[in-house]
């Protein structure tokens, strides 16, 4: 393993390089270092002290996040705190909203499959459950003077959530400040998969409300706290499925659920044709009509809203 180097803010006239020393760690945060390790030193507020590391391992190097506040982002991918990720050179890791750019000798990255090397697409039905919870930048705005109370909370929001789609079986693809994408594949035997994913988009509409009510959780009662969700059924590429680089935005629009037309009812559960025929056995669903959007699955998409489950006789 040789040396490599780090291009803080990559995209700006601002830019430089930070050289990962073979065999030395590269510790990342707001102030200085205590362990006597190399360190980045980013001194902007969203970046916690002690926020990430990256060091080698193998013959390669990775990065871990260090339980920040504000995480760390590798192409896109929330981070699992202090779980380590391989990175390649061309790799993009953000430190709260701060990006760097991984470059990396070619060697280092054969472990993880070369930047240049073509990838295969592979495509796998799964269901995926897109769902934000709009409330939290309204909290933002009125509670500006609590900025710090206001964030713990809503994070606390979002770990329940996310702690309920694990629950169920969901892989979580990617988690932000006011949004979570996740997804069910399907085991070619049966749509149980696409069950799975309405059924968990119902408890978070009952979990989000009950936390929404419980102050110890949710201290703003003139701020009702709701999620807004939305379920496609299709035949999706695996690099979404794993987590690889995923923009949950533009996933979404390739999804062909246009999301911005239907979101903004608070606690609505929208799905597409594929999930209702899936699942209209077992929840109650009422059509929202039909739609087409650019880069669609299709030429027009019937949209359902799901309103709950069916009671068994």
């Amino acid at each position: 393993m040789t040396d490599g180097s780090i291009t803080v803010f990559p995209d700006s006239p601002d830019s430089y390089e930070v050289v990962l020393e073979a065999g030395e760690v590269l510790e990342v945060g707001r102030k200085p270092t205590t362990t006597g390790n190399r360190k980045l030193i980013i001194s902007v507020p969203e970046v916690s002290a002690e926020h990430a590391v990256i060091r080698p391992q193998a013959g390669s190097w990775v990065v871990c996040d260090l339980g920040s506040t504000n995480g760390t982002r590798l192409n896109g991918r929330q981070l699992v705190a202090r779980q380590e990720y391989l990175i390649c050179s061309g790799d993009l890791i953000q430190v709260a909203e701060i990006k760097l750019l991984v470059k990396l000798p070619e060697d280092d990255c054969q472990a993880s499959g070369s930047a240049e090397e073509p990838a295969k697409l592979e495509l796998a039905e799964a269901s995926v459950l897109a769902g934000t919870i709009g409330t939290f930048s309204k909290l933002s705005e009125l509670f500006a003077h609590q900025h710090e109370v206001a964030e713990q909370a809503a994070q606390l929001i979002i770990m329940c959530v996310c702690e309920e789609v694990e629950r169920h079986h969901g892989k979580l693809l990617h988690i932000g400040s006011d949004t979570i994408l996740c997804s069910w594949e399907s085991d070619n035997t049966s749509p149980v998969h696409v069950f799975q994913a309405c059924y968990t988009a119902l408890r978070l509409r009952t979990l989000v409300r009950m936390l929404g009510e419980n102050s110890a959780y949710w201290p703003f009662p003139d701020c009702p706290l709701a999620m807004e969700m939305a379920v496609s059924t299709r035949l999706i590429a695996r690099t979404i499925l794993i987590g690889c680089g995923v923009d949950p935005k533009r996933t979404v629009e390739l999804l062909g659920l246009p999301l911005d037309r239907l979101f903004g009812h608070a606690a609505a559960i929208v799905v597409d044709e594929a999930t209702f025929k899936h699942t209209s056995d077992h929840f109650n669903f009422q059509r929202q009509g039909s739609f087409s959007i650019e880069e669609s699955f299709g030429p027009g998409e019937e949209i359902y809203r799901l309103v709950g489950q069916k009671r068994l006789e």
